[in-house]
């Protein structure tokens, strides 16, 4: 550039009042966030075909960027696409605001703080974070397995206008049963009204090492399900009493009531959700 130019272009800016200055500072402004958010990754949305093989659904609200979310991709990824009665449905929240809007919804809906990803939800049931196949994973695949047997409610999906999921042949077989399914929330009420009845009695059936980590009450007594000797261990228990049965998803528990009830054993409830909803639950009842 010419020194006349160089001379020419220090007078425009000096010629350049206040009020001049300011447009040029918002112009610059609005130009360079234009170009940083040109500049981010763009997220291709998720479109899934409503399957009609479709028993349970599973909903995750994740982030671009988030470690623990994709650390949970090839978990998700893997189920999906090994149970074909699974649909695996995601919503990116960190660049889509719409998506924040539909995971505060859902929180609400099933009493859950609006905080944080991953959240992963099946039936009722919500799971936060992940960290591999054989903790949050194990629990997430143990409540789908439950769900396809037992139909649960697809609160979820009624948030955000899905199809309701028909399982026929499963609700028929539950009015087939013997005992009650109820909620953690029922549960809770059951043993506080309970809890001086003699008559009334808690059972794990998870391993005793799960018994032995945490249990929903200390007067609860412990036999495992999956033991060889369980037929023969509870067949020694009082079957006029009233049973409480749990495990960590409700799997466990459904097929021990389910035994129950055919050796005789009449005062059964099973409680959905299992541990893992009983010591999630962050609402306060």
């Amino acid at each position: 550039m010419s020194s006349k130019n160089e001379n020419g272009f220090l007078k425009f800016v000096k010629s350049l009042r206040p009020f001049e200055w300011a447009i040029i500072v918002v112009i610059v402004f609005f130009l360079g966030v234009f170009i940083w958010g040109f500049s981010q990754p763009k997220v291709t949305p998720e479109i899934k075909a409503i399957n009609p093989e479709t028993k349970v659904r599973l909903y995750e609200f994740w982030g671009q960027g988030c470690p623990h979310c994709a650390a949970a991709a090839p978990f998700l990824e893997k189920i999906d696409n090994e149970i074909k009665e699974l649909e695996v449905i995601k919503y990116e929240t960190y660049y889509s605001p719409e998506n924040q809007e539909k995971n505060r919804k859902v929180a609400e809906a099933l009493g859950e703080e609006f905080d944080g990803v991953p959240l992963f939800i099946v039936g009722d049931s919500v799971f936060r974070g992940y960290d591999d196949e054989n903790g949050i994973g194990k629990e997430i695949k143990e409540r789908v397995d439950y769900c396809i047997q037992n139909s649960c409610p697809d609160k979820a999906g009624e948030v955000l206008g899905f199809q309701k999921l028909a399982n026929t042949k499963n609700e028929e077989a539950k009015k087939e049963e013997k005992f009650a399914t109820i909620s953690t929330k029922e549960a809770k009420k059951l043993i506080e009204e309970n809890k001086d009845n003699s008559n009334f009695v808690i059972l794990d059936v998870r391993t005793l090492a799960e018994f032995n980590e945490n249990k929903i009450d200390e007067k609860a007594i412990n036999i495992d399900v999956e033991n060889p000797d369980f037929v023969s261990e509870i067949n020694k228990l009082d079957k006029t009493k009233n049973y409480l049965v749990y495990c960590r998803t409700g799997r466990r528990s459904a097929d021990a009531s389910k035994i129950m009830s055919e050796n005789g054993f009449t005062q059964i409830k099973n409680m959905d959700g299992g541990t893992v909803e009983w010591f999630n639950t962050t609402k306060t009842d």
